[in-house]
């Protein structure tokens, strides 16, 4: 093969950058309808996705013939990214997004559905029994105290709603707490030696009133006005933040549990109603946000921007052995369902390809800009026509650190994005090697 160029790199200062990357793999969940929540059972090596059916007039009827369908709960294998099994429900979820409960020491889930809250077996999603009835919003098993949680709405959805706590084993219920304006996702933090219950309230439509929820036993606060319909939380248990995700107002609130203030908010870029939709946290206050644009974006602490297309307008995101899993909950720019889930190597997500079609005529490399670096940096490789290539670093001794292409580039100007953050300080070699012997 031949080597067509070669380029000194040297880290020393930030950057960082915004592109689309392509690159992506696609699970199909035959005959389902919006996959909307994922949860992975680390036991057993298991992914689990629940979708949200279908219920074209939302009449609580499932009718086949006009192609409505039930919710369904799949099993994949992360490694081999396959189906191993799924279930099919007779029932329909009670709210939208889906938020259930996962005990997963005794191995059970716990949802609202049909009018219930029901528990099911992991290993055996055809036994299960009912906890209560009742329409909920949210429910969640917080192992800190070995609670089922559930977030209820008011009937006239613009009073106060309540926090109920069941006894898991009796499934007798145990307190009920206040919340806030139609509350939704929980979740829980050890502070100060207690137990805090949060709870995301979407507030009223179209208002900026949704506000957190601070709970314990004996005491009640809130971060109230933190803007347009909050519908996720991702907790950072080491600074105590949390991070709640608001649709309408395409946004990030970051509070501090401490002092109960907002502290920042990070904006999406989004609009109208392709907000984003669930947070994941990363090291360094970075993040992963998933979009109803039909993407998801990898945003760093200053600010920037790099956006992912999915194959759909993006719900549920997780990380499961560096591979993202992102569910497909609706087709981009509508709401017909889609079915599937997009998968990223958390790799790609930091090294990415840009391609714009240009008439080169010679082979070559680029000097990466900028330079010198800290974290990541970006290289054009211009490509005479359709071959492989290879683009590889290097150390001052000529020992190979890391391989970042090895595939067939189409003629045009290729635009690449390389995570050098793992690298220590010091002066590296890029080499593109084209075609094969």
């Amino acid at each position: 093969s031949d080597v067509c160029s070669s380029d000194l790199v040297t880290l020393l200062l930030s950057f960082s950058s915004t592109l689309i990357a392509q690159d992506s793999r696609k699970i199909e969940l035959p005959g389902s309808a919006s996959p909307s929540f994922i949860f992975f059972n680390e036991s057993k090596n298991e992914l689990n996705i629940l979708t949200a059916g279908y219920d074209k007039n939302f009449d609580g009827k499932i009718e086949k013939d006009s192609g409505e369908v039930y919710p369904e709960w799949f099993i994949i294998d992360p490694d081999k990214e396959i189906i191993k099994s799924n279930y099919r429900f007779n029932f329909l979820f009670d709210s939208y997004p889906l938020r259930v409960g996962v005990n997963y020491t005794d191995q059970l889930l716990y949802a609202n559905i049909g009018g219930e809250i029901r528990v099911f077996e992991l290993s055996n999603p055809q036994i299960s029994e009912v906890i209560t009835k009742g329409n909920f919003s949210s429910v969640y098993y917080n192992n800190l105290n070995k609670t089922i949680y559930a977030s209820k709405r008011a009937s006239d959805f613009i009073s106060p709603g309540k926090l109920m706590l069941f006894n898991p084993l009796t499934y007798e219920l145990k307190s009920e707490l206040i919340t806030g304006i139609n509350p939704g996702m929980i979740s829980s933090i050890m502070l100060n030696n207690k137990i805090i219950s949060l709870v995301v309230n979407e507030g009223s439509f179209g208002l900026k009133n949704s506000s957190l929820s601070i709970l314990t036993d004996s005491d009640k606060n809130s971060v109230d006005s933190i803007g347009d319909g909050a519908n996720h939380i991702a907790i950072d248990t080491i600074k105590n933040l949390a991070y709640v995700t608001l649709n309408g107002s395409q946004s990030i609130s970051v509070i501090s549990l401490f002092k109960g203030i907002v502290l920042k908010s990070i904006q999406v870029g989004t609009l109208g109603f392709d907000g984003p939709r669930e947070t994941l946290l990363l090291p360094n206050d970075e993040l992963i946000v998933s979009t109803y644009s039909g993407d998801i974006r990898y945003i760093k602490s200053n600010g920037t921007q790099r956006i992912y297309k999915t194959n759909g307008k993006a719900e549920s995101i997780i990380n499961v052995k560096n591979k993202i899993f992102v569910s497909n909950a609706f087709k981009t720019g509508e709401y017909t369902p889609e079915s599937s889930i997009t998968v990223f190597d958390f790799k790609t997500l930091m090294s990415s390809i840009e391609h714009k079609s240009s008439d080169i005529k010679k082979d070559e490399i680029s000097q990466n800009y900028p330079n010198p670096v800290v974290s990541s940096t970006r290289i054009d490789l211009n490509i005479s026509n359709r071959k492989l290539v290879k683009l590889s670093l290097f150390n001052i001794k000529g020992e190979l650190i890391e391989e970042f292409l090895n595939k067939e580039l189409e003629n045009g100007i290729h635009s690449i994005l390389l995570d050098l953050s793992s690298l220590s300080e010091g002066t590296y070699y890029n080499k593109m090697t084209c075609g094969v012997s």
